[in-house]
């Protein structure tokens, strides 16, 4: 079973293992009744019916309290509707957001809908762009947040707006109180507002009248912090749940945001059993929790149940290579506990007898390590242990050592750097700055880290340049030049004077302007300078085409090839053919518009020079191309 784990100790002592564990989930693929595709908000009616946003089929479904289908409510969805939200009424009103049509809608219990509010074309003031969360408070006054305008707007359950707050101008906000993209919205007992800031990665708390109190969280996925929070849930103690979306997980709060715990499961996206991608979040009467699976179009139920499972692992060895010659190697360590997060410790031995005195040491996924250094096999045993105090079964990896190394000593003392750098730096809007990183890793000299030396090179024919030397800086701010690809090693000198060997090469490729190696183009050639999406966009890079059939061909040399473009609502499909051959079928559809990413990709094995024909196959939408990498 999947499970989810939920702890209750106090430290140092164990008080129950208990898990947040799968019992039942329904839903799956599809358009037909019972299915869905791409499931947002639920809230539960007062017989325990659940209703949920399901956003892609464009329609409200109802399940019963054991998931099979009870109804659905699709006719006042027309068109491209987006229902993303659900909130219920102790009077039995469903209110319902439609992100597509920017407006609230109000149904009663039958699913006739009996008024709906504030479209683009309403009261200046109070009109909604991109409505998606939506909670109400006990007197069924309506908190919607309206997401491209960076705001929560507060209606009459009659739809006459009270009151607004958030970023001024609907513009990105950073500052207590405002917003970038806020999401979901949930009330508690006291009144008090909590929304999910999506873009900002953190939770804010207001009071009724929309005053700002608190917040918390920064972007990462450490405890306390998050990668595009969306869905939030008050449970009856207070505390708050929010579905840390990207991270794939969830994440218990107090009203204050101290951290109490987190809960998720690993796996990929090739993985669907394992994997979750939280969005909507309900906790039902007995306190069973809800999560709506937007990826994998799924609704999940969890219970909190006694279960004791040990964790789980194993290790490699130099990446499972099958021999060295040196006794210093890299452990490369995946482990989790019976939540699927990282377990508390872990402990090593060049024999199996000698993990029971092997000291722990915090989880990590790599490490250093000194094999036992004679000729032949050498193995390294490993455990786990959680936060419960299980330990797990013992693991273990080998590897052939092609000559003694016990004459000397154990093994051989090895220093060895990692550098890391973006592949495209796309974030920054001049794309020729970027951080490039380096530290030593593994097992180091007794003797210590003493400094480091940096260098680079231009293109795969370029020279090494010494970039810094004996430096004790770890990350160096970078500027190069358009079209270039940048090479950067980094060494260690130890303490005693030796200087170690240059880094694995870690590659970044800054992108061309658009206008470069065109070859031929059909249109492609709107130039979009303004300045409110200066900030965006490349500046004056972007070439633009709103008609099917539009084409351009870029001609290069090189061995890999990457296209930056813009994604959204209104962005379609792009036909790619590389030197007159279809390749693939570009997807430029996104849900929220995304500027300067990667739309399309290919690498070869040699340089060579080819030609990329980008066709524009949509109706009246739109292809934008920022610029092009190419690797050389």
């Amino acid at each position: 079973l999947l499970l989810l784990v939920f702890l209750l100790v106090k430290p140092g002592i164990v008080l129950a293992a208990k898990a947040y564990q799968l019992i039942e989930e329904w839903g799956g693929p599809g358009s037909t009744d019972g299915l869905l595709n791409y499931p947002s908000g639920m809230a539960f009616d007062s017989s325990g019916k659940l209703f949920v946003a399901d956003t892609q089929n464009n329609r409200i479904q109802i399940f019963n309290p054991d998931g099979t289908f009870f109804d659905k409510w699709e006719a006042d969805f027309v068109g491209s509707a987006e229902p993303s939200d659900v909130a219920i009424g102790a009077s039995g009103f469903v209110y319902v957001t439609d992100a597509y049509w920017h407006k609230v809608m109000k149904f009663n219990s039958a699913g006739t809908m009996v008024d709906s509010w504030t479209g683009l074309t309403a009261v200046p003031g109070s009109q909604l762009s991109h409505p998606v969360g939506i909670a109400l408070d006990a007197s069924e006054n309506v908190y919607v947040v309206d997401q491209y305008n960076d705001r929560i707007q507060k209606f009459t359950s009659s739809g006459t707006p009270t009151l607004t707050w958030g970023s001024s101008a609907g513009s990105d906000g950073l500052d207590p109180g405002e917003f970038d993209d806020p999401a979901g919205i949930a009330i508690d007992g006291n009144g008090k507002v909590y929304v999910t800031d999506f873009e900002a990665d953190r939770i804010q708390r207001f009071d009724k009248d929309g005053n700002f109190e608190q917040m918390w969280g920064s972007t990462g996925s450490n405890n306390g912090e998050f990668r595009e929070p969306w869905g939030i849930e008050v449970d009856p103690g207070g505390n708050i749940l929010v579905a840390d979306r990207t991270n794939s997980r969830v994440q218990k709060f107090t009203s204050n945001g101290d951290f109490l715990s987190k809960w998720g499961v690993t796996g990929t996206i090739t993985s669907p059993s394992l994997y979750i991608r939280p969005r909507g979040i309900v906790m039902d009467a007995v306190g069973d929790i809800l999560i709506s699976d937007s990826i994998n179009h799924y609704i999940k139920k969890f219970s909190y149940l006694d279960v004791v499972t040990k964790p789980t692992g194993s290790i490699l060895i130099n990446g499972g290579a099958i021999s060295t010659n040196i006794g210093a190697v890299s452990l490369k360590i995946h482990a989790q506990d019976v939540s699927g997060n990282d377990p508390k410790s872990m402990r090593f031995s060049n024999t199996s007898a000698g993990l029971a005195t092997a000291g722990w040491e915090p989880f990590g996924l790599n490490k250093g390590w000194v094999l036992k250094g004679t000729k032949g096999v050498n193995t390294v045993y490993a455990q786990f242990k959680d936060n419960y105090g299980l330990i797990s079964n013992t693991v273990s990896d080998s590897i052939n050592l092609t000559k003694d190394l016990t004459g000397g000593g154990d093994a051989k003392e090895k220093l060895e750097v990692r550098v890391a750098t973006p592949r495209f730096p796309t974030r920054y809007h001049n794309r020729t700055d970027f951080k490039v990183h380096w530290a030593a890793y593994g097992t180091v000299p007794a003797s210590g880290v003493s400094s480091y030396d940096l260098r680079y090179k231009i293109n795969r024919k370029g020279s090494w340049r010494i970039l810094l030397s004996k430096t004790e800086k770890k990350s160096l701010k970078f500027k190069g030049k358009r079209g270039k690809t940048y090479r950067f090693q980094a060494r260690g000198r130890s303490g005693d004077g030796k200087v170690w060997g240059w880094s694995k090469v870690k590659r970044t490729l800054i992108a061309y302007d658009n206008g470069q190696y065109i070859k031929s183009r059909r249109r492609f050639n709107i130039n979009i300078k303004k300045k409110k999406t200066g900030k965006k966009y490349y500046l004056n890079t972007v070439r633009r085409s709103t008609r099917r059939g539009d084409y351009v061909t870029y001609r290069f040399k090189g061995k890999a090839f990457y296209v930056v473009g813009t994604m959204g609502r209104y962005y379609n499909y792009m036909d790619v053919y590389i030197n007159g051959k279809f390749e693939e079928r570009v997807n430029a559809y996104s849900h929220k518009t995304r500027y300067r990413k990667v739309i399309f990709g290919k690498s070869w094995p040699k340089m060579a020079t080819r030609t990329i024909k980008l066709v524009n196959v949509g109706n009246k939408k739109k292809s934008d191309l920022d610029g092009v990498y190419v690797l050389r």
